[in-house]
């Protein structure tokens, strides 16, 4: 057993873990599931929702609040949109294809912590009992 773990208890450890990471530059990104959604949006309430499928799809239905950044404009508009690297960002797209590379863009960028919905809106659209509206802000 090392020094780590007789000082820290397992919640304090994974903060320490968390801090060193984010101190040294590493990105800290996690996948939610849909189902997990509204859960996460309650504890982040400032998190910033990227939209990365094309405006159609936007257009046709979204997450409440989101924005609309198609993948392959991201690089090119994301630090327009959001200067500050340590912002919390979730992303999403259909299926979890385009909101995974999305976030190693993100992380190439510099962007710290990013937040993937690991299958897509595709089950949200379905399933129901979500954030999700047809109004529009597109970027």
């Amino acid at each position: 057993m090392n020094i780590l773990d007789r000082i820290f208890t397992e919640e304090k450890r994974e903060k320490s873990y968390r801090f060193f990471r984010l101190i040294r530059g590493l990105s800290i990104n996690k996948n939610i599931k849909y189902r997990q959604l509204q859960s996460f949006l309650n504890e982040h309430p400032y998190v910033v929702i990227i939209d990365v499928r094309s405006n159609q799809e936007y257009r046709e239905g979204h997450v409440s609040k989101s924005i609309n950044i198609p993948l392959y404009e991201l690089e090119r508009n994301i630090n327009k949109v959001i200067p500050n690297l340590q912002t919390e960002i979730l992303v999403y797209c259909k299926s979890g294809a385009r909101s995974k590379k999305a976030v190693e863009k993100l992380k190439k960028k510099g962007y710290t912590n990013i937040y993937n919905i690991e299958d897509g809106i595709m089950r949200i659209t379905t399933k129901g009992g979500y954030p999700f509206t047809s109004s529009v802000t597109l970027y």
